[in-house]
């Protein structure tokens, strides 16, 4: 694949209909013990020198627990909660270090950590020793031309990888396929005429069924998730979230006027719903949403796809939060990581078992916990 050489942008499949279609209309409510039928609790233990302050995403692959935190700095943990290693500790100016990080993955085919920073991609294996770097095409932005930044990557090969521009990137509504054995993009894949608006939190935007397939969500608002072929590397349309009278639609985004900070700003006041991220496995589609700008609006609505079937589930009632933010999800599992203290607060995200809360009593008071829940058949 590190041989393939793109002479034109690469762009996803233009049919109107979609395979699979959503829509929240016969959605009806649901509780935490209605989806879940056990939790499993896992406390990540301090290693004596970093621990994570704060848990922005979350990645289990290859038996290891990968979290970022809202500067990207990456842990590395066993799946028994024990500590690996801390991307921290490359932390600096000197060889092989990097001083600022944009993002970072896991390629499952090297085996390496991969480290996006402004104007590189450093490589590191999972202990966090460095292996090599790779020149990215980037630029910093001007009163004449934009800025071109990546912040995330997905990994096609050990060598050929879609990173993802930031929003404030010329042209943000795309893959840039990069190769970077040779140090340069190689194509690009283009989903912007299906974008309503530039951004979401969506962060996890490829998720792997176990027979192969790649689908994929990306970070921006749009209705549409795709399956990415790693062979011909084009994205088609495979998922569609229909909009309901209650969520916001290409139409209505249309309609907001004003510049692109006055827009992101109704839409973060707006009460109507609006999808913030989605995680899909092989028989579910769990969408987050929210209703207004406060997290108390939020709430996540799970779809099979098998029975077309769907349920609500509130993040909040009243002061108490009765359902958790889903980080990740298989088939049979779903993953969250929450403060320990957190979770004593609010023990319906325990499933009000009293078994697990005194379980939860003999973790250290200042832990992150992993939470597995088990979907109920």
């Amino acid at each position: 694949m590190s041989a393939l050489c793109f002479s034109c942008s690469k762009h996803k499949d233009t049919a109107d209909v979609c395979p699979e279609q959503y829509s929240t209309d016969n959605t009806h409510i649901g509780t935490i013990n209605d989806v879940f039928s056990d939790v499993e609790l896992t406390e990540l233990a301090f290693d004596g020198k970093y621990y994570p302050k704060t848990i922005a995403r979350m990645l289990i692959e290859s038996d290891k627990i990968f979290i970022g935190d809202n500067k990207d700095n990456v842990y590395v943990y066993s799946l028994d909660g024990s500590p690996i290693s801390s991307s921290l500790s490359m932390r600096g100016e000197g060889p092989g270090e990097h001083p600022f990080s944009m993002g970072f993955s896991w390629n499952p085919h090297s085996g390496l950590i991969e480290i996006l920073t402004p104007e590189s991609i450093m490589f590191y294996d999972e202990q966090f020793n460095f292996v090599k770097s790779s020149k990215l095409e980037t630029r910093v932005g001007k009163r004449d031309r934009k800025c071109i930044m990546f912040y995330s990557i997905f990994d096609i090969t050990s060598d050929l990888h879609l990173l993802s521009p930031t929003s404030a990137s010329e042209r943000p509504l795309r893959y840039v396929i990069y190769n970077s054995a040779e140090e340069k993009n190689v194509g690009e894949i283009s989903y912007e005429d299906d974008v309503w608006w530039y951004s979401n939190m969506q962060y996890n935007k490829f998720f792997k069924m176990p027979d192969g397939q790649i689908i994929c969500h990306p970070g921006a608002l749009l209705p549409y998730s795709y399956v990415f072929d790693p062979e011909k590397i084009t994205l088609s349309k495979l998922i569609e979230l229909k909009s309901s009278g209650d969520e916001i639609s290409r139409e209505y985004v249309s309609q907001i006027s004003g510049n692109d900070a006055t827009i992101a700003d109704y839409l973060i006041e707006c009460e109507k719903s609006i999808p913030l991220t989605t995680i899909i496995t092989p028989v579910k589609l769990l969408v987050t949403f929210k209703r207004g700008n406060s997290i108390r609006s939020f709430f996540t609505v799970i779809f099979n796809r098998n029975t077309d079937e769907s349920s609500e589930y509130k993040f909040y009632d009243g002061d108490k939060r009765i359902f958790p933010t889903i980080m990740d999800a298989t088939e049979d599992y779903a993953y969250s990581i929450l403060e320990k203290s957190f979770i004593e607060d609010n023990p319906s995200l325990l499933l009000n078992r009293k078994e697990k809360i005194a379980e939860l009593s003999s973790f250290d008071d200042e832990s992150w916990v992993l939470l597995k829940y088990k979907f109920k058949d």
